[in-house]
């Protein structure tokens, strides 16, 4: 629970695309991502997506406000994949950009935030979520029942 007298989760609309882009900076910075041309790449990289997904609904975002102020975000991608033996349909929920400013960690926004998403997946009929963890999201995400897999990476 949170200790705020007030906050509130809503979902990102085209307006708040340069807070998306500000939050998505913030956080590579926070995971020691620091080299100025990289980070305006994937500042301007970032704004194009998010220009072309967000209208669509291809990308779902949601912003937490505390008193008017935005100081946290998550994203959602639905995947489209063949059928598995475990998911029939092949949709799946890719969670991303799970972002909290420093000074509002530990009050519970994240973990209001991920239920947001559940929630949000739940009623698209979605049965399935993934996510990268940070070392400092990974015991929220195992809270929420989330379990480590055997997925690999190769980089091209």
């Amino acid at each position: 629970m949170t200790d705020f007298q007030s906050f509130t989760i809503r979902s990102a609309v085209a307006a708040d695309i340069p807070l998306l882009v500000e939050l998505r900076l913030a956080q590579m910075q926070s995971m020691g991502r620091h080299d100025a041309a990289q980070l305006a790449d994937l500042a301007a990289a970032s704004e194009a997506y998010f220009r072309a997904h967000l209208p669509d609904g291809s990308y779902r975002a949601w912003l937490a406000e505390v008193d008017g102020v935005t100081v946290a975000c998550g994203g959602l991608v639905i995947r489209q994949s063949p059928p598995t033996y475990q998911n029939l349909t092949g949709r799946e929920g890719y969670i991303m950009g799970m972002y909290t400013r420093p000074e509002f960690r530990r009050r519970g926004l994240a973990t209001a935030m991920m239920h947001t998403i559940l929630d949000h997946l739940r009623s698209e009929g979605i049965q399935r979520a993934t996510l990268r963890a940070s070392y400092e999201g990974r015991p929220l995400y195992e809270k929420l029942g989330f379990e480590q897999t055997s997925e690999m990476r190769l980089k091209l």
